[in-house]
């Protein structure tokens, strides 16, 4: 074969490495079942999505764009918390996204309305008791999504807006990660706006990612159900910010992201759905962080993957996935099988 020859044959297997799948040249981990299939007797079909943080399942009770109560469920199924959302003097309230810390304190963020229509942004945060509530004004900045970290601090990721939930006036150059204590004061911003265009900010949205902290490193996974694109970025303890591509599926014509999860570890796994492909077909990766690139994870085939339900996160080393039911909602675990 001729030098060119070669040279052509190289650059086709140069090309065809770039288009598979990122993820797809490794060697897949696998999962298996850690301990007992947990049943919460209560459905959360037709609720928003409940997530998984600090060991418990927590919910937003009320309507779905407007919860005003969370309960929280633990591994076997009982209610560890309850607590009804109050704001002084707001007509009603959107709260966009909730989590629970470690230690029990669960979180909400989002709007307040006023009956003016004018709306104010905010962090409230309950006692693990659930018997005090504390609230922490943001304003201009709206956050989305929050996590908590195992210090007891907030991670959010929002945008500033005006109270007409405008950018008009905004500052574009203003970081859409921040990090709060419980007093309010912001800790870091990162990333600023204006890093994104118009037509991705619909990434910042709470329909569009998911965040993640642990004691040394916050994740934040954010996508476009449109064309795939996005990225998962991480902020260390440092301040140091580092983005690695997200996994790309076969198709990639629609995408749609069912969950991520970080351990106490620091292992980020994700599970996704490519909607360009019939029938759908979810698939797993896991991130390998001097590589900066996404292995695929095996499920365990002796389990159909819709009975295995959605990434809803980690509990310890443990993978959690949750699977809505019309009576009642299924609680697995799983973890890496030796070696993987």
């Amino acid at each position: 074969m001729g030098n060119s020859k070669i040279a052509e044959c190289v650059k086709l297997v140069a090309l065809a490495v770039l288009a598979a799948p990122v993820g797809a040249l490794g060697q897949p981990a696998s999962l298996v079942a850690s301990g007992a299939v947990r049943t919460i007797p209560e459905s959360f079909a037709s609720k928003r999505t409940p997530v998984w943080s600090g060991n418990a399942l927590v919910v937003g009770e009320g309507p779905s764009s407007e919860p005003a109560a969370f309960v929280a469920f633990d591994r076997t199924g009982a209610v560890v918390f309850n607590a009804a959302l109050s704001i002084p003097e707001a007509a009603h309230n959107r709260v966009d996204n909730w989590a629970r810390g470690n230690d029990g304190t669960v979180a909400a963020c989002g709007w307040s309305f006023a009956r003016d229509g004018s709306a104010a942004p905010f962090i409230a945060w309950f006692s693990p008791d659930g018997d005090s509530e504390h609230l922490i004004r943001t304003e201009p900045y709206g956050p989305t999504l929050i996590a908590i970290a195992p210090d007891g601090t907030f991670w959010t990721v929002g945008h500033e807006q005006n109270s007409r939930l405008s950018e008009k006036g905004a500052n574009l150059d203003a970081g859409v990660v921040r990090h709060f204590d419980r007093s309010g004061k912001t800790l870091g911003a990162f990333i600023p706006r204006s890093s994104f265009q118009v037509q991705d900010v619909i990434q910042i949205n709470v329909n569009s990612g998911f965040l993640v902290a642990s004691a040394d490193r916050t994740g934040w996974f954010h996508y476009s159900h449109i064309d795939g694109s996005g990225a998962y970025v991480e902020i260390s303890a440092a301040g140091e910010i580092t983005s690695y591509p997200i996994p790309q599926l076969p198709a990639l014509k629609s995408l749609s992201v069912e969950g991520i999860a970080m351990t106490d570890s620091g292992d980020v796994f994700v599970r996704m759905i490519d909607l360009g492909v019939r029938p759908w077909h979810p698939y797993m990766f896991r991130l390998n962080r001097p590589a900066r690139q996404w292995f695929p994870v095996a499920l365990p085939p002796t389990i159909a993957p819709e009975d295995i339900g959605e990434l809803f996160g980690a509990s310890g080393s443990k993978l959690v996935f949750v699977q809505p039911g019309a009576s009642k909602t299924l609680v697995r675990f799983f973890k890496l099988a030796p070696g993987s």
